[in-house]
């Protein structure tokens, strides 16, 4: 038998209904074993892939924030045009007895959009670290001590400055999310620390470093404040499942031959 007739014999043999759904029996559950197995290799390289993207965001971040280590941000502090925000640094460290000279700051400025009413946040970069720390440790005090009689600040304006660290981006977003929850009675305490982020659940409990949303998750469960966990795509175990339902439909359908139309007859007939 030639190879033409023998393809012709076969590609006749598979049209019929009852050979093609027996083909489709046995083949189903090899190609979906074949697909199965491709698949879950891809799944684990994914894995590894999202697990590697993950350590470097955070290393980078944790590279980003130590190139903060000698800022802080204060907050509150009335804008007026001309001013030398290095000038009001000094004279709002002088009132809480901490004294900066010209040389310790390295730079300062304001930094965010202008907005009518609202003042923008002055950032101070320090030469060095120990200087930034003794502005930062005394940052309490603006509470506490008096408003020198006619000097640059009110009391009611020292009341709402702040001091606070410079975070990235990421970290700012964590932390903000951490104090909704302090808010909601689901965590005590929640604040940064030089860049580490740290929260207790209870009071006296003890205090969490915490670096993302998922330790905010793993400590509190899920809240309509911490973004949804990004959901782990299973390509593999979908491709199966749809084999294996094709499969199922397959054998569960009955082994009939369908019926075929009867004709009116040979052309011509009367």
């Amino acid at each position: 038998m030639e190879d033409a007739e023998m393809k012709a014999k076969f590609l006749d043999a598979i049209k019929d209904p009852e050979t093609a759904a027996v083909l489709e029996a046995v083949l189903a559950p090899i190609v979906a074993a074949a697909v199965k197995a491709a698949m879950e290799s891809k799944e684990e390289e994914i894995a590894v892939l999202r697990e590697e993207l993950k350590e470097t965001k955070a290393k980078l971040d944790d590279l980003e924030q130590y190139s903060r280590k000698n800022c802080v941000n204060i907050s509150g502090v009335p804008e007026t045009a001309g001013e030398s925000t290095s000038q009001l640094v000094r004279d709002l460290s002088k009132i809480i007895n901490v004294d900066i000279s010209p040389t310790d700051i390295d730079a300062c400025h304001r930094i965010g959009r202008l907005t009518a009413g609202k003042p923008r946040t002055i950032i101070v970069k320090f030469a060095r670290f120990d200087q930034r720390q003794e502005l930062y440790a005394a940052r309490r005090q603006l509470r506490e001590v008096a408003a020198p009689a006619g000097g640059r600040f009110t009391a009611q304006q020292l009341e709402k400055i702040f001091i606070s660290d410079n975070l990235t981006q990421h970290r700012q977003s964590v932390l903000y999310a951490a104090r909704q929850l302090r808010r909601k009675g689901k965590l005590f305490a929640a604040w940064s620390d030089v860049g580490r982020l740290k929260v207790r659940v209870t009071k006296g409990g003890d205090t969490k470093h915490i670096t993302s949303f998922d330790d905010l998750r793993g400590l509190v469960g899920s809240d309509p404040d911490l973004p949804r966990a990004e959901p782990v795509a299973r390509p593999a175990a979908a491709a199966a499942d749809a084999v294996a339902e094709r499969v199922a439909s397959v054998q569960a359908a009955p082994n009939e031959r369908p019926p075929v139309a009867k004709g009116k007859g040979k052309r011509g007939a009367r």
